[in-house]
């Protein structure tokens, strides 16, 4: 009994979540195209750092006070390494070399036919889409 109680109240409020969300949307298209400036005044409505609070205690209030207090954490936070006991890695001897490396205009297509377009961008910024 307890569980089909439940299963119902969930549903409900399921129901009347989707149909809040849905009528939330429907004003903001509308209000969009009655006043569209509105709409993007509230897009880029930017927010700065909070007040952080300082080692007396008190608030930052500007920037530039803000910033100096974080330069001053991190400062005491991070640790300086002693680079004088760095030990030295011998050299490494590679026995695999690569002596031929055929790449063929075949092997090449084949590889970019198989590219995921729905991924991002690789280290090179070219799009999967592009390359494809």
């Amino acid at each position: 009994m307890n569980d089909v109680w439940y299963a119902t109240e969930k549903n409900e409020f399921t129901t009347l979540t989707r149909n809040l969300c849905r009528d939330f949307e429907r004003k903001l298209a509308a209000s969009l195209q009655d006043n569209p400036a509105d709409f993007k005044s509230k897009l880029n409505n930017k927010t700065g750092l909070g007040d952080i609070h300082k080692e007396d205690g008190s608030l930052t209030t500007d920037d530039h006070e803000k910033a100096e207090t974080l330069n001053k954490y991190y400062t005491d936070v991070f640790t300086r390494e002693d680079t004088n006991t760095i030990p030295i890695m011998n050299e490494r001897q590679e026995s695999v070399t690569l002596k031929d490396v055929i790449i063929t205009p075949d092997l090449v297509e084949e590889k970019l036919n198989k590219l995921n377009v729905s991924k991002s961008a690789g280290p090179d910024g070219f799009h999967p889409l592009v390359l494809k």
